[in-house]
């Protein structure tokens, strides 16, 4: 294989992963509705929660992922990261809730 090939190869697979991760949302949200009712109606119900494992599988690989090349662009940039960790207010505890109805409640982690 020539070096042309190769780079060409490798430039069409970042863009093909820059795509994907751009509308990741989007495509995880059809990929739920539109294919998970394709494949309840043709294969089943069962074959509908398999698909759906392997969709969630995929979508927590790619946030693992994310989420490590945020902490090592953040590393080589010398910049701190923000993750947002969205919970519902129900999940926490009387002691959480009562600072949080004071003002705005942070938590923030050094690497």
């Amino acid at each position: 294989m020539s070096k042309g090939k190769l780079l060409t190869g490798i430039l069409l697979g970042c863009l093909a992963a820059g795509v994907t991760a751009l509308f990741w949302d989007d495509i995880r949200k059809w990929l739920n509705t539109t294919v998970l009712d394709w494949v309840e109606k043709s294969f089943g119900y069962q074959a509908r929660k398999k698909v759906h494992k392997v969709i969630v599988r995929i979508d927590k690989v790619g946030t693992i992922a994310r989420r490590q090349a945020q902490v090592f662009i953040g590393k080589i940039l010398n910049r701190e990261e923000v993750y947002v960790d969205q919970i519902s207010v129900c999940e926490l505890d009387a002691k959480t809730r009562r600072k949080l109805n004071q003002g705005t409640l942070i938590q923030e982690f050094k690497f």
